[in-house]
């Protein structure tokens, strides 16, 4: 507390929004709750994705679709962007001052945090977005790594995300899996090591819905970090090179 109250006290531009690192999602979302949505969105671009994952988890359905609409329809923070933030935080009123807006890729952001969400979640905040505007659900989707689309991952990659993976994350996260992408983790191991998870899967009892959304959580976390390294391809995202 007195961390905080200390940096609340700053008045170096910027100062206050470390406050956020400090304060648990719960609390960051209770002091949001009754701002402006588009106040909201853009507290939220200045987090990490996880993080504001977690602050969103806080918020009702209806506020999460408008946020994440609102963060996605963000293409630059407007000048003064950085105090008013600081008043949200402060809890204060006052002139910001600043004359040099921030580029922000906003779809890229509300991609991001959708990921961090439950797939159950997910998809009720894309689907209430897309009545408001496809275009907009499209973008985003176009942007976001979901589970499935490990399909469409070139088999090297898929060898190198397996390598990556322990042994209980894929059982756990391909006990809520189609046959067919299953099937396309077997492909890819050895078939002693594909006869070890298969039997590993059967063995398990009833699993968690939530459990398994956290290890396909994990294993997309892993997918999206080998993709941006180069290592994993998926079939009509990068650079528009075709496999052959």
């Amino acid at each position: 507390a007195k961390d905080i109250i200390e940096l609340l006290s700053q008045d170096e531009p910027g100062e206050s929004l470390t406050v956020l690192k400090l304060m648990d999602p719960q609390m960051i979302a209770s002091l949001l709750k009754d701002e402006h949505p588009q106040i909201i969105a853009l507290v939220l671009t200045h987090m990490e994705p996880d993080k504001a994952a977690k602050v969103m988890e806080h918020f009702p359905e209806r506020l999460r679709a408008d946020v994440i609409m609102r963060i996605a329809t963000t293409e630059s923070v407007p000048p003064g962007v950085l105090n008013e933030l600081e008043e949200v935080i402060k809890q204060q009123i006052k002139d910001s001052g600043m004359t040099k807006g921030r580029m922000v890729e906003g779809v890229k952001i509300a991609a991001d945090i959708l990921n961090q969400l439950e797939s159950s979640v997910e998809k009720a905040v894309l689907e209430t977005i897309e009545k408001t505007s496809a275009d907009i659900a499209e973008k985003i989707q176009d942007k976001m790594f979901v589970f499935t689309d490990l399909l469409s991952v070139d088999n090297r990659g898929m060898q190198m995300l397996i390598k990556e993976c322990d042994t209980e994350t894929l059982a756990i996260a391909l006990k809520g899996a189609d046959e067919e992408l299953r099937e396309r983790f077997f492909s890819n191991m050895s078939q002693r090591a594909a006869e070890m998870l298969k039997e590993d899967i059967e063995s398990r009892g009833p699993v968690k819905l939530s459990d398994v959304e956290k290890a396909q959580l994990k294993i997309i976390n892993i997918a999206k970090r080998l993709e941006q390294e180069g290592k994993l391809i998926r079939e009509g995202k990068g650079s528009g090179d075709v496999l052959v």
